[in-house]
C-alpha cells in the first residue's frame, strides 16, 4: 500500500500533469468551531438511585457552515446511591463510553468511538463520579452520546443498569439490567 503514494508523483511526472493536482487532499478539518457548551441532566435510574450527566463540547464547521466534527472536551457521570439496605452493599462504576452515534444499548445501535474501563466503587449510601477530562474529536452526529455502566444502581447489589445521554438532543435513554 505505501507503494501507490510514490506511484501518482511519478505518474503525473511521466504525462506532465503537476504533480499537486496528483496527489489526494487531505481530510477536511473543521473550518471554525463554536464556543463551548455545557448541557446538564438528573434522572432516577432506580429506586435509590439518581445519575447526573454533565457534557461540554464544541460543534466543529466546515468553510461553508455546515457541521462537521464534534469535540467532547469533557464529560462527568455521576450515581448517587441512598437508601441501600445495608451499608454493605458494593456499588461500581464499570465503564465510561463516547458513542459516535446512539440509537439503542443493543447491537449495531450505537458506534464506540472512546471507552475506559478502570472500575471503582462504594460502600452503602454514597456517590461515584467519574470525571473524564480528555478530548474526544469525531464526525459530527446529533445522536452522539455518553454512556456509563454500573452495577448494583440500586438499593442492592443484584440491579446492574446503562445509561446514554445523547446530549445533542437532550435524550437520556437508560436500562436497569
Amino acid at each position: 500500500m505505501a507503494h501507490r503514494r510514490f506511484v501518482a508523483p511519478i505518474l503525473a511526472l511521466v504525462l506532465g500533469i503537476p504533480v499537486f493536482l496528483a496527489m489526494p487532499k487531505p481530510v477536511a478539518a473543521a473550518c471554525y468551531w463554536s464556543t463551548s457548551n455545557t448541557v446538564q441532566t438528573s434522572r432516577t435510574i432506580a429506586y435509590g438511585a439518581t445519575w447526573t450527566g454533565k457534557v461540554t463540547y464544541r460543534i466543529g464547521f466546515n468553510c461553508n457552515g455546515g457541521r462537521e466534527e464534534l469535540k467532547i472536551e469533557s464529560f462527568t457521570n455521576t450515581m448517587k446511591f441512598t437508601n441501600a439496605i445495608s451499608p454493605n452493599v458494593y456499588h461500581e462504576d464499570q465503564t465510561a463510553k463516547v458513542m459516535r452515534w446512539f440509537n439503542h444499548f443493543y447491537s449495531g445501535g450505537y458506534y464506540i468511538q472512546w471507552q475506559t474501563f478502570n472500575a471503582f466503587g462504594c460502600f452503602g449510601n454514597c456517590t461515584l463520579t467519574r470525571v473524564i477530562p480528555n478530548d474526544v474529536v469525531m464526525p459530527y452526529y446529533s445522536t452522539a452520546a455518553t454512556y456509563g455502566y454500573w452495577i448494583a444502581c440500586g438499593t442492592t447489589a443484584a440491579v446492574q443498569c446503562r445509561v446514554a445521554y445523547k446530549f445533542l438532543q437532550g435524550i437520556v435513554a437508560f436500562e436497569n439490567l
